[in-house]
């Protein structure tokens, strides 16, 4: 009688089961961390930190927003956004007011007087996420684009 092995091989050529999924979180985590260190060295000038420039995109992108909404858009913990808001409010860029349809929401919103510095600052921001990713052809940034979202999905 003939036993049969119920152990599966592995074709050494191929990566382990779980190695490929690892190799891309380590991959997105070294992309991250280049793509911070280019645009936080092309911001410099604003005198902001990234997260604080994921929260004037966000909030330049979305209009107002709750601090539930911003903690949500730039992927940061609720504690986070308010000491990022706090600062962004110290420094006269963003205001918080309360929503007209629920007293108690609170919203946060670009101070009326900051327009001039945060069109800068916009510009700025555009700029340095481009030359992040201008070595990269477009097709190749669009496929990768597609793929994180589907990740995400």
């Amino acid at each position: 009688m003939r036993t049969v092995s119920t152990r599966t091989t592995h074709d050494p050529n191929s990566p382990a089961p779980g190695e490929s999924a690892f190799r891309v979180a380590l991959l997105l985590r070294e992309l991250e961390s280049r793509v911070h260190a280019r645009v936080a060295a092309s911001l410099e000038a604003t005198g902001l930190t990234l997260p604080q420039i994921m929260a004037v995109k966000a909030v330049a992108h979305s209009g107002e927003l709750t601090v539930s909404a911003l903690a949500r858009e730039i992927a940061a913990t609720k504690s986070t956004v308010v000491g990022i808001v706090d600062r962004l409010e110290a420094q006269g860029l963003f205001e918080r007011r309360r929503s007209a349809d629920d007293r108690r929401e609170v919203l946060v919103a670009f101070a009326p007087s900051a327009a001039a510095r945060v069109r800068e600052i916009r510009a700025l921001v555009d700029s340095a996420f481009a030359s992040a990713f201008a070595d990269v052809p477009p097709e190749t940034l669009a496929a990768l684009e597609r793929s994180l979202e589907a990740i995400l999905a």
